[in-house]
């Protein structure tokens, strides 16, 4: 019994330094796993917003957009890219991830209208 104590007291320190809390005996770690889920809530985002921007070059290039439509959702990709930056600064709550992702369906629909024609 003597050994457990200091090595209980070690590992607590430990878990403490790395932002763990001990609830009912067991360590949980908070603070990386909401560091974590907002990375890779980012890096989902950053994927979809660069697959987006690379249909909208493809179809630049191939004409399928010109002009005004071009322009149009490229603004809306920057401003998407605005909110996500914003949205980062501020701890990317799931909330946050919530609305990002719908603006990102809605600028998908909304590019797929313009390769359409409509």
């Amino acid at each position: 019994m003597r050994r457990l104590f200091p090595i209980a007291l070690a590992t607590a320190v430990v878990l403490a330094s790395l932002g763990a809390v001990l609830v009912n005996g067991r360590s949980s770690t908070p603070a990386i796993s909401v560091a974590s889920a907002s990375q890779t809530a980012s890096s989902e985002i950053d994927a979809r917003r660069a697959a987006m921007m690379q249909r909208i070059e493809d179809a630049r290039r191939t004409g399928q957009l010109r002009g005004i439509g071009y322009m149009a959702l490229l603004g809306e990709q920057q401003s998407l890219l605005v909110a996500q930056r914003r949205a980062e600064a501020q701890g990317m709550s799931p909330e946050a991830v919530r609305q990002l992702n719908d603006d990102l369906d809605r600028a998908s629909a909304h590019l797929d209208r313009q390769l359409q024609g409509q």
